[in-house]
């Protein structure tokens, strides 16, 4: 008989399976989701992945659950908690703006660069700017465009954004805009 350590919990061959289309099929071995975990950093082991650390000292001051790389080189956080926005531009985060969504939850939840606009997203409501003149307090507050579009569900917990066959789609419950 094998003994085995209480530490280790044995789970077959994950590194073989990879993560599954959905959790309702995959191949054998494969996770359907592996949030919190490090399978990357040593080979042949899963880790639990590290604690994040506060990057910007005191002025992200609300948990961001979006956050956009931009083709103007500057990284965006969308606030979970509010409208806010901030950038990082070569290590310096600024507030650049506060959205105030025409209805429902102001909170962010969902962003995405496409074709030369940052649009993000809150419950009822679709904002954007254009990618060019997103650098700075003055600039957003110009050039944003709050309430672009209006979401039929209104879903308030996420509206996820991808790109496929070059066109963004976003989710809004189970329908798609």
């Amino acid at each position: 008989m094998v003994k085995r350590d209480n530490s280790i919990i044995p789970i077959g061959n994950w590194n073989m399976g990879g993560l599954a289309d959905s959790k309702f099929s995959g191949t054998k071995d494969s996770f359907y989701k592996m949030t919190g975990f490090d399978p990357h950093s040593s080979p042949g082991l899963l880790k639990i992945a590290q604690k994040l650390t506060k990057d910007s000292s005191t002025v992200v001051t609300e948990f961001c659950k979006c956050a956009i790389s931009a083709t103007n080189g500057i990284r965006y956080w969308f606030s979970a908690d509010s409208g806010k926005i901030w950038q990082d531009k070569a290590g310096t985060y600024t507030l650049v703006y506060t959205t105030t969504a025409a209805a429902g939850e102001h909170k962010c939840l969902g962003a995405f660069e496409y074709q030369g606009y940052i649009y993000w997203a809150t419950q009822s409501r679709l904002h954007r700017i254009a990618t060019a003149s997103a650098d700075g307090s003055t600039n957003w507050t110009a050039s944003a465009v709050p309430n672009w579009k209006t979401f039929s569900v209104t879903d308030i917990l996420f509206h996820p954004m991808v790109i496929q066959n070059q066109v963004l789609y976003i989710g809004d419950g189970n329908y798609l805009a």
